[in-house]
C-alpha cells in the first residue's frame, strides 16, 4: 500500500504524518487513519477479508490433510489384506506338509 502524506486532528491539535492509503484515492479524499498508543501512525487492523481468507486457507489444508491421510489409510489396509491373503494362500500350501512331519 503506498503512503501519503495525511492531515489529521485531535483534541491535541493537528498533526501530519505518512500514512499507508489506497492507491486509487485522489488528492483530498479522506481516509482513515489508524492511530497506536503512542498516537503515531501506524498499519490497520487486520480486516474481515484477512481473516475469511485465513479461515479458507486453515480449511482447505486441513481437507488435505484429512483425503491425504484417508487415502494413505485405504490404500495401507489394502496392502494388509493383500499380504494377509497371500500368507493364508502359501499357508494352505505349507501347512499339510509341516503338520504331516512333526505329529500326525
Amino acid at each position: 500500500m503506498p503512503g501519503a502524506l495525511v492531515r489529521w486532528s485531535d483534541r491535541e491539535g493537528s498533526h501530519t504524518g505518512v500514512a499507508p492509503v489506497r492507491a486509487w484515492l485522489h488528492r483530498e479524499a479522506s481516509a482513515t487513519v489508524w492511530l497506536d498508543a503512542r498516537g503515531t501512525i501506524a498499519t490497520p487492523p487486520e480486516g474481515r477479508d484477512f481473516a475469511a481468507t485465513a479461515g479458507v486457507a486453515f480449511a482447505t489444508g486441513l481437507g488435505v490433510v484429512v483425503t491425504v491421510y484417508g487415502v494413505w489409510r485405504a490404500v495401507d489396509g489394502g496392502i494388509d489384506r493383500h499380504r494377509l491373503a497371500q500368507w493364508d494362500r502359501e499357508w494352505e500350501h505349507v501347512e499339510p506338509g509341516w503338520v504331516t512331519r512333526y505329529g500326525r
